[in-house]
């Protein structure tokens, strides 16, 4: 910068950034940032520019020129400096900015001679803008003055990743509330001290009380003794730990209470969760005067639930890390293949990031303000893939006691992710297939066709064509699926990008379990490198995760072979003893049991109840265990 401020010490510049700077967010934070820039280098202005959707224009956030703030101005950047960190690069221009620029309306109007722009880049990658340091007379690069303008871009570029995540849970906060609004249903939600938080608008119809009026009051007032005394009782056990069981079902015999002192019969599910530590339960109350159309809407109810859910775990991460070719090859095939609605089957070995890509695909793509919706479809039970796919009406089978929305209408406009398409089952490969060339079906048990626009994406870790020529998957909706193939590149390909993962998982890892930073020892490193990784990615996050918990200091080592000679020590010691571990054990009991009951679950003659488990548990032990009905 100018010769005046050479003397100027790197760790008071800093200082007096963070100063100005602490406790500011969003605009203002901006705003703080551009003036106090200005004012301690002595330049004519300091300002943060956006990148809009339309490449030809930029918006300025916060521009301070010494009098004042310029806010929320739009100008085009293909004729001044601005275009070159456009595109992701610092730019410096020390001198005669007036003679490489002279299009420039505000370079020439404000007589600027130098420049310095730096790209705002989160650590996800995000491409924010820039912030830039204009002056009217020449600009040397001291390094420290650098250093301090790149480390506020980076606090600028977090701050506008911070804001843009803060928008996107408001926005789905507002979604879920209006869709707790319209809810048919009485929805309330009470806190420990039995005070009432959320009352809906059906609650207030059905009680006759503003929610205004019934927020902070106390819940006794509207419940009936009967009702209260079951509430209550539910929310202490859960708060005492004694429960297992997470929701309460209370059916009909019950009533609550209007304001007006009458009372209507009403059944009722409360659950519970915790807040900031704090036990809170969510009560619906159904009408049982009005109980069909009650139960069609909390059908509805939970499954815009669950899409919202689904937008929540797909708001996060979706870089994905690395730069070996093998992995460039990858984020260019995602690239061409995003903005296209072309069906892309996703090949890769377990742990390779199948799932990451697709949601790669989906965020880069026109879809991404839709939802995208994962069905698993290994770990769902056969007789209830169909309708996870396309939802099932009333009465279609046994326990559908109302109508469901399946996955595919969830992902109407969006994205439908099928993980593990090798094990769907064979009987419904042509209805999946239709909908997917036709965009319509029919709910299990219903007779009308519904029409959607969902763009199919599939992952598998199956060699797909063998299981054609065995017979075991469709022909035809192996071509159906495989219009673009993406091959998610096994670990053992990839070594060089290693050490970048292995930098981001003890940086993930460290910070959850509350250590301070660690580092991997060059040694440790290249015995990384050298393991060839047959659980790949998800092993190797693994084997992090253990050498964190395990390390006392900032330096850790990390031996993949670690946990794997320990294993075969005790393997061989359990086969000298002649005795087998508890989930050996575990296993072939419920392998007999499925057996004796002809492979059959839930009833009075499934293998639950000749366990004395619930069905649920049960699922999730087999699952667990690899454990598969004959």
């Amino acid at each position: 910068m100018k010769s005046s401020f050479d003397q100027l010490a790197e760790h008071d510049l800093l200082i007096r950034l963070a100063e100005e700077t602490a406790g500011a967010t969003g605009r203002q934070f901006l705003e703080r940032l551009v003036r106090t820039l200005a004012e301690v280098l002595g330049v004519r202005c300091v300002f943060v520019s956006l990148l809009t959707d339309d490449p030809e224009r930029m918006r300025v956030l916060a521009l301070w020129d010494g009098k004042g703030f310029e806010r929320d101005t739009d100008y085009d950047p293909c004729a001044s400096p601005c275009l070159e960190v456009a595109g992701g690069r610092v730019f410096h221009c020390g001198y005669r900015l007036q003679e490489r620029f002279p299009r420039d309306p505000h370079v020439q109007q404000w007589n600027l001679q130098s420049y310095r722009g730096v790209p705002l880049i989160s650590p996800h990658g995000t491409h924010y803008g820039h912030l830039a340091v204009a002056d009217t007379e020449p600009m040397q690069e001291v390094p420290y003055l650098v250093r301090a303008i790149q480390a506020f871009a980076q606090r600028a570029a977090l701050e506008l990743e911070r804001q843009e995540l803060l928008e996107q849970s408001q926005k789905l906060h507002r979604q879920l509330h209006s869709v707790v609004d319209t809810a048919m249903d009485s929805i309330l939600t009470i806190d420990g001290q039995q005070i009432i938080r959320l009352f809906n608008r059906a609650a207030e119809r059905a009680f006759k009380i503003d929610s205004t009026a019934a927020i902070g009051s106390k819940a006794g007032r509207i419940l009936s003794p009967g009702l209260g005394q079951k509430l209550m009782a539910f929310m202490k056990s859960s708060l005492a730990d004694r429960i297992e069981q997470d929701q309460l079902w209370i059916p009909e015999g019950l009533t609550a209470v209007r304001r007006d002192g009458t009372e209507f019969p009403v059944e009722a599910t409360v659950s519970r969760y915790l807040e900031d530590g704090q036990v809170m339960c969510t009560v619906i109350l159904r009408n049982l005067c009005e109980k069909q159309d009650a139960r069609e809407q909390i059908a509805r109810l939970r499954d815009e639930r669950e899409l919202f859910v689904e937008q929540l775990k797909t708001a996060g991460h979706t870089t994905i890390i690395g730069e070996s070719s093998a992995i460039k090859a990858v984020r260019w095939n995602i690239e061409l293949v995003a903005q296209t609605d072309a069906t892309v089957v996703i090949l890769g070995e377990s742990g390779t990031g199948k799932e990451l890509a697709a949601r790669a695909i989906h965020h880069a793509s026109d879809r991404r303000t839709k939802p995208l919706i994962t069905i698993n479809c290994a770990a769902l039970p056969e007789n209830l893939v169909e309708s996870e796919l396309f939802g099932h009406e009333k009465g279609s089978f046994s326990g559908a006691t109302m109508r469901r929305l399946g996955r595919f209408e969830l992902a109407d406009g969006g994205t439908l992710f099928l993980d593990e398409i090798a094990e769907l089952p064979l009987h419904l490969q042509p209805k999946l297939l239709r909908a997917i060339q036709q965009m319509e079906f029919q709910r299990v048990g219903g007779q009308k066709t519904i029409k959607v626009d969902v763009r199919v994406l599939a992952a598998t870790n199956r060699d797909l064509e063998q299981l054609v020529a065995e017979g075991k998957f469709r022909e035809d909706l192996f071509y159906r699926l495989n219009v673009f193939p993406v091959r998610m590149p096994p670990l053992r390909e990839r070594t060089s990008d290693i050490p970048q993962l292995v930098e981001l998982f003890l940086s993930r890892h460290a910070k959850r379990i509350g250590r301070v930073a660690q580092r991997v020892s060059a040694t440790s490193l290249q015995r990384l490198m050298r393991y060839p990784w047959p659980g790949n990615i998800r092993e190797l996050e693994n084997v992090i995760e253990r050498s964190v918990i395990l390390s006392k200091s900032c330096d850790i080592e990390a031996d993949p072979l670690a946990h794997t000679t320990s294993s075969s020590e005790a393997l061989a010691m359990r086969e000298s003893a002649g005795v087998a571990t508890l989930e050996e054990m575990e296993r072939k009991h419920i392998a007999r049991a499925l057996a004796f009951c002809a492979g059959q679950i839930e009833g009075a003659s499934g293998a639950a109840k000749l366990l004395n488990i619930k069905p649920s548990t049960l699922r999730s032990r087999m699952q667990k265990l690899g454990v598969r009905r004959a």
